[in-house]
């Protein structure tokens, strides 16, 4: 018994350690431009052309301050492809009016869904398919960034010679427990994708992609199988990060910092429940009900079995066990704090916040074994589909 209790202190040190090996060593938008400003960089003054390309469906309530934000961007050699796919408010209206008056926008309805396609991932490449820039930025609805990172992300990837980049952006504080989660699937994300590796020995399973900001260098896309092979990976992000990488190109993944990059995520706990009810049951269990309620088992027992020994137990060592995994907690949520900038008591409560989302994905894996699939934007995909189509790797 003594010896459990020493191995499950000793699998938290080491997992806390690299998780703040990640946020360490996650490189920023400041850190590169103080590069550039110390001319350690050369970079070519002409800026390349850019495709933005958004999918939206039913999005009346962001649509019209999402292309205002992306109307207001100060960056020339632009393009603005607008991807209406099947959407049954007003939405269509409101794009209508809005880019009526301005050339910078190009505008595609779709009206019906091809068989064997995930609806947003048919829409992002019938968008694609039209456009014209030397990068393609994918971005969902509700972004709020400025000229300046487009500008800053065209030179990262010339000067690292990258053909995907992925910016994080920053997310706005909204109350106690949802921020609870928010940072704990930060977290897991960065340490996931293993930035303290080089650009080039990162394996596939680390490369990481979000919906918010999927920056691809067009002429390399173009030599993969594109968006065909994604046509219904639900993670379709994160899978146009690893179709990147895994057709031999470079892949690499930043925080903003303090350049304006804006995105307003979900409010409350119930949003983020249902928000990623669609992702988690294949991204870590493969749309299987047996493991996915392994995983929860396995995130609740590994959060709080070391704190029953304190109150369980009369041996000295195993109750000397539960005080370490504390203070491992607290030493943690200390040094994690310098780059989170979260308050403490959020980074405290680290295992709780990883056991909600165990519940997230048992909650998934449960709902797609009853209905013998998932629902997405109003149209049900068959969990059989959703299996072969599957693309993306873990990173850990």
């Amino acid at each position: 018994m003594e010896i459990f209790f020493l191995l499950c202190l000793v699998f938290w040190i080491i997992f806390l350690g690299n998780l703040l090996r990640g946020l360490k060593n996650l490189e920023s938008l400041d850190q590169f431009s103080l590069q550039l400003s110390g001319e350690l960089i050369p970079i070519k003054k002409i800026l390349p052309k850019i495709s933005i390309v958004v999918a939206v469906k039913d999005e009346e309530r962001l649509i019209r301050g999402t292309l205002l934000n992306l109307l207001k961007l100060d960056y020339e050699n632009l393009e603005i492809i607008v991807v209406n796919d099947r959407s049954t408010d007003q939405t269509q209206k409101i794009i209508e009016e809005f880019t009526i008056d301005h050339q910078k926008f190009k505008v595609v309805k779709i009206s019906k869904l091809p068989e064997g396609w995930l609806g947003k991932v048919n829409a992002l490449n019938e968008g694609t398919k039209i456009a014209s820039g030397d990068f393609l930025l994918y971005m969902d609805p509700g972004a709020d960034i400025a000229g300046s990172v487009l500008e800053m992300s065209t030179k990262v990837c010339e000067s690292y010679q990258l053909d995907h980049l992925t910016i994080l952006p920053n997310i706005s504080p909204k109350s106690f427990w949802p921020d609870v989660l928010i940072t704990t699937a930060f977290i897991f994300y960065v340490s996931s994708g293993r930035p303290w590796l080089a650009i080039s020995k990162r394996p596939i399973g680390a490369a990481k992609g979000v919906g918010q900001y999927n920056f691809v260098r067009r002429s390399f896309l173009s030599k993969t199988e594109g968006f065909e092979w994604l046509k219904m990976e639900v993670a379709d992000d994160v899978g146009l990060a690893q179709l990147i990488a895994s057709s031999g190109g470079k892949s690499h993944f930043m925080k903003t910092g303090n350049f304006k990059f804006d995105f307003n995520w979900y409010s409350t706990v119930k949003e983020i429940i249902y928000g990623l009810e669609k992702n988690t049951v294949g991204a870590f269990a493969n749309y299987n009900l047996g493991l996915g309620v392994l995983i929860f088992l396995l995130t609740v027992f590994c959060s709080f079995y070391p704190l029953v020994a304190i109150f369980m137990f009369r041996s000295y060592f195993i109750i000397g066990c539960g005080i370490a995994y504390l203070l491992a907690i607290f030493i943690f949520s200390l040094v994690a704090k310098k780059w989170l900038k979260q308050p403490l008591g959020i980074l405290l409560i680290l295992p709780l916040g990883i056991s909600i989302i165990g519940y997230i994905l048992l909650r998934s894996s449960y709902l797609c074994f009853r209905n013998g699939g998932i629902s997405w934007s109003g149209t049900f995909y068959p969990v059989d589909s959703l299996r072969k189509g599957k693309r993306i790797k873990f990173g850990f």
